[in-house]
């Protein structure tokens, strides 16, 4: 991977990469991990070109994984989005279903105690797709979310417009009722995937994702509805100029009324392990962002989740530059910046895990994290997808 990254030319990378549409980059980095290259040369003069290796974390812990056995979900690429009292939807993505591989129409709501109740829409909406990869969904409260961005394949983008969905749980079933709400004006963000989204203060706020043109973003939006029922998109701009980079793939996650961003890769598609907070300042309508610097090294992951928990940021799976260490599970506290990391034990699963393209959910009750899905297509190693559900118990470590 190295010596993709840094040997080759810049143009000559993103000449590779544009040959074909392509999307797969948890995939071909994995598949680099698995390979070495042998090279004879007369002197050192080539050796100097490949820049330190310092993806290295020392001293990992351990972390054993739990099967949630009674679950069986096979599927990448999803959203997953909390409803009700400590529920969750998960939707899209790219599964298994009666034996054949393809985009997932199917929607699942797991409940408390991962109990699955069978979910149904009223009728096929013009307006949303549901069986797409890389969209958000965002709680804005218990019983309503927003759908936004995603893709068919990496040449179709879906869900350009923001959908609210409705949500009524009942005890045999979910129903979605998908809302057609219009936009007050032609302002709006460009159509993306592999973007991020939070709700903040009953507003979406997006930021990055990429595009069918292989371009990446690094723009901030809020969604915000008027009092006559329409959408209204604001682009936010940063404060002084100052902020992250432009990514996607990226982890946010929202917690005493700010904005955290982790992750992803760049423009130049290589992966990043900076840490940003986000305070929207609402009279000048202006972003103030904080580089967070943790006191030691920080992996560089991309397709990971991340949640806040009690002033400490938690970073779940993902693809990282260690060939050894993946997948992995790092707690960094914001009060000392302090983190500790850990590797994730999943030998006593018959097959392999693979947690990026996941979605995970935070159980506060009992101070665990529960990953649903998970894998990706590689033509090296074909398709792959965690079969059950994943619990990390992270009580003792928090």
């Amino acid at each position: 991977m190295d010596l993709f990254q840094h040997i080759l030319k810049p143009e000559d990378t993103a000449k590779t990469f544009r040959m074909e549409p392509f999307d797969e980059w948890e995939e071909f980095h994995l598949t680099c991990c698995h390979y070495s290259l042998s090279i004879a040369t007369a002197n050192v003069q080539f050796l100097k070109s490949f820049p330190a290796h310092q993806h290295e974390i020392a001293c990992r812990k351990s972390l054993v994984l739990q099967t949630i056995e009674k679950l069986t979900m096979e599927r990448y690429g999803h959203s997953l989005v909390e409803v009700g009292n400590r529920g969750a939807l998960i939707i899209g993505g790219f599964g298994s279903s009666s034996g054949h591989h393809g985009r997932s129409k199917e929607i699942t709501y797991v409940g408390v105690n991962s109990k699955t109740v069978h979910t149904r829409m009223p009728s096929q909406a013009s307006f949303i797709t549901w069986d797409c990869l890389y969209a958000t969904s965002t709680a804005i409260n218990k019983e309503e979310f927003i759908i936004f961005g995603g893709r068919t394949s990496p040449t179709k983008e879906v869900n350009v417009d923001p959908v609210l969905v409705k949500v009524q749980i009942g005890d045999t079933n979910v129903v979605l009722f998908p809302m057609d709400i219009p936009l007050a004006s032609e302002k709006r963000p460009s159509p993306r995937w592999r973007h991020a989204a939070v709700s903040h203060h009953q507003s979406l706020v997006v930021y990055g994702g990429r595009n069918k043109e292989l371009e990446v973003f690094g723009d901030v939006w809020e969604l915000k509805m008027n009092e006559d029922m329409s959408w209204e998109w604001t682009q936010r701009l940063f404060l002084d100029g100052r902020g992250p980079c432009a990514r996607f793939a990226h982890a946010m996650a929202t917690g005493d009324g700010l904005i955290y961003l982790s992750g992803g890769l760049d423009e130049q598609l290589n992966p990043l392990n900076d840490i940003w907070e986000l305070k929207i300042n609402l009279p000048e309508d202006k972003l103030v962002w904080r580089n967070i610097i943790p006191q030691g090294p920080m992996p560089f992951l991309y397709s990971h989740t991340m949640h806040y928990h009690q002033r400490q940021l938690i970073f779940v799976g993902g693809v990282n530059t260690s060939p050894t260490d993946q997948p992995s599970l790092t707690i960094l506290n914001i009060d000392n910046m302090q983190a500790k990391h850990y590797y994730l034990d999943a030998t006593a699963s018959d097959t392999i895990v693979m947690i990026h393209n996941h979605t995970s959910f935070l159980n506060d009750d009992d101070s665990t994290i529960s990953c649903y899905g998970g894998g990706g297509n590689c033509f090296s190693f074909g398709t792959h997808f965690n079969k059950h559900p994943l619990k990390i118990p992270i009580m003792a470590h928090v």
